[in-house]
């Protein structure tokens, strides 16, 4: 809480400054720039002291001691909306808030672990309105159908993959073909749930207050490629990394060379953005040089099978995944290999991964996040009445019912 507390009083502070009429063009760079710096260094020093400490220990003759800081609650999406927020100051001179309502925009609840990143001009005129000081059954019953689809995405169907996938990548040396991929795709399923969820709870959270939260998920799995997956998974993000870190380093205005260095660079800072470890490292460069080779086969223009398309896009990201959820790149390493039958060609080798019930869940839900609409979707012809109540009812009663199991949001780690 001191923390983020501290770090809200100095970027307002700094805000304060920017929007001074007095204060001239050079003055307000260098105090924005000062601004960035200091909340991107106050995030690494939560977040990455014990990743450094741990290299260093790598490389050096001498051990550096054993630090590990304790990472405040949502501090890796309230930092983004404090830089959002001073880059908006220093735009736009004389849009400065008064305390309460900045403490408003970066601490909104239904938002503040894992996002959306929203822009200041998207949340703060909605509270300024005075229609949505009051009441609104339609916004509320919206509000409670959504949050209650979430709930049960994540408590019921995210969280139980969640088992499954502990099981593997705990013993990902013993992995056989199929328990592997049952892995694999168990994680895959996991996370999409999982953030689905999420999204969902907060968007749902959000509007029975009367607010509209951006759209952050769109069916990511539907992709048929990988700058379509980057254009519907966490959509707020890839949008603050394109106006904060694509367009500044010169975006697709020079050579090919450099949009592809830039492409590299934003999936790499993405990918640090997500975690402490090179398998994040790995994993945001595996994505980055994907858009790279999807820019190539785009300019050359060769024609590739909607069907074909997706298949490679979903393994591909499916693959990824096994980065991002492995405790270490020897395990990450190992868990392909059992995908691809170097580990065993027995087909179980980890007990209670391979079982009728674990088949019948995977494609079940598989062909749900491919086939069904989305929750966007849903919303869009959403009326409210018995049958949307009863529908609402029975997915909270069950969520809350499975709350007993649940684990953690995956994302509230970042």
């Amino acid at each position: 809480f001191y923390g983020i507390a501290f770090s809200v009083c100095v970027n307002y502070w700094v805000a304060r400054f920017l929007s001074g009429s007095s204060v001239n063009v050079s003055e307000r760079k260098a105090w924005v720039a000062c601004g960035i710096v200091f909340n991107v260094l106050f995030l690494c020093c939560f977040k990455y002291t014990g990743f450094l400490s741990g290299v260093i220990d790598a490389t050096a003759v001498i051990m550096s001691p054993a630090l590990n800081i304790a990472l405040p609650a949502g501090l890796s999406f309230i930092t983004f909306q404090q830089i959002v927020y001073l880059v908006n100051c220093y735009r736009e001179p004389g849009q400065q808030a008064n305390f309460l309502t900045y403490c408003l925009y970066i601490s909104f609840f239904p938002r503040l672990l894992q996002g959306p990143i929203i822009y200041y001009q998207e949340l703060m005129p909605q509270f300024a309105m005075e229609r949505n000081r009051f009441f609104n059954v339609e916004n509320f019953s919206k509000g409670i159908y959504l949050f209650s689809l979430g709930l049960f995405k994540k408590a019921v169907v995210g969280d139980w993959f969640a088992s499954v996938v502990a099981k593997g990548f705990s013993q990902p040396d013993m992995l056989g073909l199929a328990d592997s991929w049952l892995t694999s795709l168990g994680y895959t399923l996991q996370i999409y749930f999982d953030f689905s969820g999420y999204t969902d709870m907060a968007l749902g959270a959000a509007l029975m207050f009367n607010i509209c939260l951006p759209q952050n998920f769109n069916s990511p799995y539907k992709a048929i490629n990988i700058q379509d997956f980057w254009r519907r998974w966490l959509m707020t993000f890839v949008r603050f990394m394109r106006d904060f870190v694509y367009i500044p380093l010169g975006g697709n205005r020079r050579t090919d060379l450099i949009t592809f260095r830039n492409l590299l660079l934003v999936f790499l800072v993405g990918g640090i953005w997500h975690g402490s470890g090179w398998t994040f490292i790995v994993w945001g460069l595996m994505h980055g040089a994907a858009v790279v080779v999807h820019r190539i086969w785009k300019k050359y223009g060769i024609p590739m099978p909607k069907a074909l398309a997706w298949l490679l896009t979903f393994n591909y990201v499916n693959i990824c995944w096994v980065f991002f959820r492995s405790r270490s790149l020897q395990d990450a390493f190992s868990v392909l290999k059992g995908m691809t039958g170097f580990n065993s060609l027995e087909l179980e080798n980890v007990p209670g991964i391979l079982s009728p019930k674990t088949l019948v869940m995977t494609l079940l839900c598989f062909v749900a996040v491919i086939v069904f609409k989305n929750s966007a979707h849903m919303m869009q012809n959403f009326e409210p009445g018995v049958r949307a109540g009863v529908f609402s009812s029975v997915l909270f009663v069950v969520g809350v019912f499975f709350l007993t199991r649940t684990t953690g949001f995956i994302y509230y780690q970042f």
